[in-house]
């Protein structure tokens, strides 16, 4: 994985942490783990990660549009 999209996990993952309530980031998690109203703890954050690590590029692309 290049730097360029590990910087942007990581924004994807500091916005739906900070902004739990957001439908953007419920939409996130709805794209990523499948679930539009998912608590937020470790675990979810670490299958966030790898989620979006191994997300294919439209839909990684689509999700950070979603917060940006």
């Amino acid at each position: 994985m290049d730097d360029k999209r590990s910087e942007k996990i990581h924004k994807i993952v500091e916005f739906v942490e900070k902004n739990r309530e957001s439908h953007a980031s419920r939409t996130v998690c709805k794209e990523m783990l499948g679930d539009y109203y998912v608590p937020f703890d470790d675990e979810t954050r670490e299958q966030l990660e790898e989620r979006l690590a191994g997300a294919a590029e439209e839909q990684f692309a689509y999700c950070y549009d979603l917060i940006s």
